[in-house]
């Protein structure tokens, strides 16, 4: 009775966070996580289309994982008649369909094929608009439906058996397959390279593999890859922040305070980019432009105690003089 009255008292505790959160608390829209307002967020319909392509990917990739990789691009589907979403709404109605017909025979496998569509509502942006249409990882927890509802059909030895005959060489194939992936993931530049394969418009692993290039000290092919990244989605003021601090490193003052500056455009409170204004005019003997730079960081970003501290100490030599 202690655990249930506990646990009751925590499902309140909960559900009344929750509700705060979605009323008068909600300071920030907190169920979308987009900057800006896109056919995907505005329509409804559209995100439960592409949802529909999503789930029976998702079915796919567990019976056939195949061709996955992170950063997976995915289409927004606009139109309920379009093939693939047709393809999808049929598939997933067949799925349900034998589910509700084994709910008193075979119980474990309704239960299965539930399962998988219940532990997938939180990704499916119907609600919450994550700022991604599919990631591959999402189908975890959704899989397991799948295992259970399989299982469940193997009431018989015979195909149980014959299961096995079948079940073994897959896991041992995948198993190795599994082994020979883990090379892609030991460093940055490895995994990066992998995802281009595949997905050559992602502009955050362009800025990765230039990130790991740099640790490398290999600063040309890192200033193309940042170049590539910005050519794709110019929205970001950390690429060009990123590429002003290695022209830098490069002696190219004049290219860095371009990028800091266009930095600074796409977001006016990126203190980062003062900072680095300021180092750069530092280096170059502007003190004037240096310390109105860095008072513009210590503006937006107080805690910059580095920055504050020269502020000070540049002030004392002034008033000394």
């Amino acid at each position: 009775h202690r655990l249930i009255r506990r646990q009751r008292q925590m499902c309140i505790r909960d559900s009344v966070y929750v509700l705060s959160r979605l009323t008068f608390l909600n300071f920030n829209d907190t169920l979308n996580f987009y900057n800006q307002s896109n056919i995907f967020t505005e329509h409804f319909s559209y995100r439960l289309y592409t949802l529909f392509t999503v789930l029976t990917h998702g079915l796919r990739i567990i019976f056939f994982p195949v061709g996955l990789h992170p950063e997976k691009s995915w289409p927004v589907f606009t139109h309920l008649f379009s093939g693939q979403v047709i393809t999808s709404i049929l598939i997933l109605a067949v799925v349900v369909i034998l589910a509700i017909l084994n709910w008193r025979r075979r119980p474990q496998f309704s239960f299965g094929v539930f399962w998988f569509f219940l532990s997938y509502l939180p990704m499916s942006n119907l609600v919450a608009k994550i700022n991604a249409l599919v990631w591959e990882h999402w189908f975890y927890v959704p899989s397991a439906g799948i295992a259970i509802s399989l299982i469940s059909l193997m009431e018989k030895e015979t195909i149980r058996r014959s299961s096995l005959i079948i079940f073994i060489p897959v896991l041992i194939l995948l198993s190795v397959l599994t082994i020979r992936r883990n090379k892609y993931w030991k460093n940055t530049e490895s995994i990066s390279r992998f995802i281009l394969r595949y997905e050559p418009r992602s502009a955050k692993t362009w800025s990765n593999l230039a990130v790991a290039l740099v640790d490398k000290g290999q600063f040309l092919e890192a200033v193309d890859c940042y170049l590539k990244a910005i050519a794709i989605d110019d929205i970001y003021p950390q690429t060009h922040h990123n590429l002003a601090n290695l022209y830098r490193r490069l002696g190219r003052f004049d290219l860095a305070e371009k990028e800091y500056l266009k930095a600074i455009r796409l977001n006016g409170d990126f203190y980062h980019s003062y900072v680095g204004l300021g180092n750069l005019y530092l280096l170059a003997g502007d003190k004037d432009k240096t310390r109105d730079y860095f008072k513009k960081a210590l503006e937006i970003y107080p805690y910059l105690s580095e920055i504050r501290r020269f502020l000070e100490e540049d002030d004392g030599r002034q008033n000394r003089h």
